[in-house]
């Protein structure tokens, strides 16, 4: 509305003008002029040139081109004509009216602009006054920004508004003279501030059911604690407690991510992938057998991280959207969390028993008169785990653990000479039926023990905590000790297993009752409770289990 504006527009002394630089780098656009009734007489110079030729030169002395522009211009010329006519269209469409009516205010804009301004105008355009349709979409985008705010939104209510009052609110909410500006105002004196008032009532955490309507005095607003609110508030409990456990297990990862082993994994594929891509194709480690098995497994645990993390990170972006009301709550989805803990926890066996193989076997033994009972018991065990295993029986012949023999003994000079002694060794002899019972060579053989190989994912770290003593007792009085020993490579067998002895040195770790039906159960330390073993053993192995591979991947 002054001069100075102009010149911000077009520029001057040497500088460039808003108008021009905003054209310039935007040819293809739509530039807007609104109420342009108030602009100075300077503007419809600029106007002038601008629709006259197309292009304007600003105040560095650079050409703008406006071919390539769309020019609107909006005025509220004529209105006060409008308002004096009796030509009212709300509610009439007759074209005769409207024919009227475009007649009137286009002379206005004649009297408004300079002819040669008008001119160059390609078309005037009348904006009719908003009909019923037309007021009852504003009242829509209105609520729509009511239930948008974030008093509302945030708020743990139910929140109804009646059709009623949309009408209502489209009667009293436009005036002839303000337009549908005017429903604002009516929308907060009407609605807004009674229904603040009513809120401020109630606690801000009390779930509530608010109802708008209508009756005879105008709007109704009705609010009350919802009877499901200590439900609804459990549910938002439970969310928040499964977003979290989401949250700490996608940092768990991603703190696999971070620990030596995976970098280690890392490295184990970036050596492979160099040594391909420095050697020609006769030198191939892909040639290799083993190392292509070995670069398919590796890899195989990166994809399987990657898996892994993305889909825990959807896990707990739903779960936080569900919280903060952005999205549906599906209960389902806990049971895909628990699901995604298991196979991490398979995928953390799979990094540890491909990176370190010496964890996937493990030499275990068990040694004692009559072993039977206790051998079957393991290796059905075993089966359990998905663990394979080889197993060889340990006899005592007393004929052969006496006889004597030459024994290469190592003296002190290091020289190794022969010394005649006892043999001291057992006789052991595979088992290849475990449904058969265990069968000596000889009529006097005596059985005291089994040795184990057994294979798996990790397996010594999940047996690790077997070594010791364990005391079996049969029917009311006999007692059976039996020494477990469980190590990462194979052991001599000890000598003087068939003596009592050795058994009575040390203390035991467990105490194991067999009842009539040969089921063992393990014993309390107070002696009463009782538990089936095989439960027992497993959760105490699982246990034990997570904590070693915790340590192995830290």
């Amino acid at each position: 509305a002054d001069p100075l504006s102009i010149y911000r527009l077009s520029g001057c002394s040497g500088q460039e003008g808003l108008l021009c630089d905003a054209v310039r780098k935007e040819p293809f656009c739509v530039l807007l002029f609104d109420e342009v009734e108030k602009a100075h007489q300077g503007f419809f110079d600029l106007l002038l040139q601008i629709l006259g030729e197309g292009r304007m030169t600003d105040g560095t002395g650079k050409l703008v081109n406006f071919c390539s522009t769309i020019i609107l211009m909006t005025s509220n010329i004529g209105v006060d004509v409008l308002q004096r006519s009796s030509v009212n269209l709300v509610g009439n469409s007759k074209s005769e009216k409207i024919e009227q009516l475009q007649d009137q205010l286009d002379r206005e804009v004649q009297k408004f602009f300079r002819a040669e301004l008008y001119n160059r105008i390609d078309k005037v355009v009348i904006f009719k006054p908003l009909d019923e349709l037309g007021i009852r979409r504003v009242v829509d985008r209105e609520m729509a920004k009511l239930y948008d705010r974030e008093g509302i939104k945030y708020r743990k209510m139910q929140l109804t508004i009646d059709d009623e009052v949309y009408t209502y609110m489209s009667q009293v909410g436009y005036d002839e003279n303000y337009g549908a500006r005017y429903l604002q105002r009516s929308m907060r004196e009407e609605l807004i501030i009674p229904l603040s008032r009513t809120l401020n009532l109630y606690e801000s955490d009390e779930q509530l059911i608010v109802k708008v309507g209508m009756n005879t005095d105008g709007i109704s607003i009705v609010a009350q604690e919802d009877p499901l609110g200590f439900e609804l508030l459990l549910e938002e409990l439970e969310v928040a407690n499964y977003a979290n456990h989401a949250s700490n297990l996608r940092r768990s990862i991603n703190n696999l991510r971070e620990s030596h082993l995976y970098n280690w994994l890392q490295s184990e594929l970036e050596m492979i992938e160099s040594k391909d891509s420095g050697t020609d194709a006769s030198g191939s480690p892909w040639k290799d057998a083993s190392k292509s098995r070995k670069y398919h497994d590796y890899y195989q645990c990166k994809e399987k991280h990657e898996s892994l993390t993305d889909t825990i990170i959807s896990y707990e972006e739903d779960l936080s959207l569900a919280y903060l009301g952005f999205k549906s709550y599906q209960p389902k989805i806990n049971e895909k969390i628990e699901q995604w803990t298991f196979d991490f926890f398979d995928y953390k066996l799979k990094l540890i028993s491909t990176l370190r193989p010496q964890f996937n076997k493990v030499y275990f033994a068990i040694y004692g008169g009559e072993p039977s009972e206790i051998t079957r018991f393991y290796a059905e065990f075993f089966k359990s785990l998905d663990f394979s295993l080889e197993a060889h029986t340990v006899w005592f012949r007393e004929k052969f653990y006496t006889e004597d023999i030459l024994h290469e003994v190592e003296g002190e000079n290091g020289e190794v000479y022969n010394r005649r002694g006892p043999r001291e060794a057992y006789i052991k002899m595979p088992v290849n039926n475990w449904k058969k019972d265990f069968r000596p060579e000889h009529k006097n053989d005596l059985l005291y023990g089994v040795e184990f190989v057994v294979t798996g994912p990790c397996v010594l770290l999940a047996l690790s905590n077997e070594t010791g003593m364990q005391s079996w007792t049969f029917g009311d009085h006999d007692e059976r000790l039996y020494l477990i020993n469980v190590e990462k490579s194979q052991q001599e067998t000890p000598k003087l297993i068939h003596r009592s002895e050795t058994y009575k040195r040390q203390k035991s770790m467990r105490r194991v009752l067999m009842n009539k039906e040969m089921e063992p159960y393990i014993q309390g330390k107070s002696g009463k409770s009782k538990e089936p073993l095989g439960k027992w053993l497993e959760e105490k192995v699982m246990d034990n289990f997570i904590v070693e591979v915790e340590k192995a991947i830290e």
